[in-house]
């Protein structure tokens, strides 16, 4: 949806056509009949308004789910080492790189060296090993997914403050996301009792 940005937007998160995003064209999937991107992507601004998301947490979101999708198109070579991997040596991978550090608002040495090195704390000393281009790219996406979590896991929390949830009561009205579940073509009552029980 940050694809279909007003300009500004998709200028302000270096976004553009989704088919250049790792993250975004595994599916072939850019469009859905029926469904103006734009206008969702309003809809979804002026909801965040609504639930008391002001506009500094709005644009942090977005620009966290800019970041991901950068993220997704940082690609890894053998490194100099045994062993070891760095961003492929094209402008591509090394601009993503840059921007998702932006975009992230983190120096972008620390996320290379987050993505292709692990460290290992032990009592006594830190233990860093390089990472193959494997590994790196794994690394890349467990990245990815747990920032994205974090986000949702804050979303969810700040939509619950938001209709005031009672952090004491036995009762509780939540959100639900089901994953697809808004793609389905008809609906059922049971899908829902089945995967509310899943979490």
């Amino acid at each position: 949806m940050p694809c279909a940005a007003p300009p500004e937007d998709v200028e302000k998160y270096k976004l553009g056509n989704p088919r250049t995003f790792h993250y975004l064209n595994q599916s072939n999937c850019y469009e859905l009949d029926g469904v103006d991107e734009l206008k969702e992507y309003l809809a979804t601004k002026s909801a965040m308004d609504v639930v008391g998301i002001n506009q500094t947490e709005q644009d942090a979101i977005f620009r966290v789910v800019a970041a991901i999708l950068h993220l997704g198109n940082i690609k890894f070579v053998k490194g100099k080492e045994i062993d070891s991997s760095e961003p492929k040596e094209d402008d591509k991978s090394r601009s993503h790189l840059k921007t998702a550090a932006e975009l992230f608002k983190c120096n972008a040495k620390a996320l290379e060296d987050s993505l292709v090195k692990r460290v290992t704390v032990t009592r006594d000393e830190s233990i860093t090993k390089s990472l193959d281009p494997v590994a790196a790219a794994l690394s890349r996406d467990a990245l990815a997914k747990i920032v994205y979590s974090k986000l949702f896991d804050w979303l969810v929390d700040k939509i619950n403050v938001s209709i005031g949830q009672d952090p004491e009561s036995k009762i509780l009205i939540g959100v639900l996301d089901i994953y697809g579940f808004e793609s389905l073509i008809k609906k059922e009552l049971i899908q829902t009792h089945i995967l509310s029980q899943e979490h």
